[in-house]
């Protein structure tokens, strides 16, 4: 069974890995006016340009 260390270790490891990180880093100043579900889309988009495969 997965502790929840466990999956935000997973979780964060995909951010870094498919540069949703630096994203977040780069584009704060405008992200942060957006809502969350759209911050999210966005986030989403990225990874995948990145090689990320959430969907």
């Amino acid at each position: 069974m997965l502790r929840r260390e466990d999956v935000c270790c997973e979780e964060t490891n995909y951010l870094h890995e498919h540069k949703g990180l630096s994203f977040l880093m780069e584009f704060y100043d405008v992200e942060h006016l957006q809502s969350m579900d759209e911050t999210i889309d966005d986030l989403i988009v990225y990874c995948q340009k990145n090689g990320g495969t959430l969907a």
